[in-house]
């Protein structure tokens, strides 16, 4: 069976009132292959300063795997064609 590990990482910062939700949501996921991917709520949910557009939130993680996931399935029976299909999903 196989195994797999993240690790999250997130720092509180000094800004903001804790209290009242006023910190930041910018972390980091760790993958046991070696990827560091910068994350964050998403701005939609949570407004800036508290969020960080340029990470990846989990909304789009989701849709990142998701297109992902099926368009490697769906790789798999083309894998007999003599020169293998490029493109690029969007």
């Amino acid at each position: 069976m196989s195994t797999y590990t993240a690790t999250i990482r997130w720092h509180r910062g000094s800004d903001g009132d804790f209290a009242k939700g006023q910190y930041g949501r910018a972390h980091s996921w760790a993958f046991d292959g070696g990827a560091v991917v910068p994350a964050s709520a998403s701005p939609h949910v949570v407004p800036a300063p508290w969020s960080d557009a340029a990470g990846v939130d989990p909304e789009e993680a989701f849709v990142g795997e998701s297109v992902s996931s099926s368009t490697l399935t769906s790789m798999r029976p083309k894998a007999s064609w003599r020169s293998a299909p490029t493109a690029e999903w969007r």
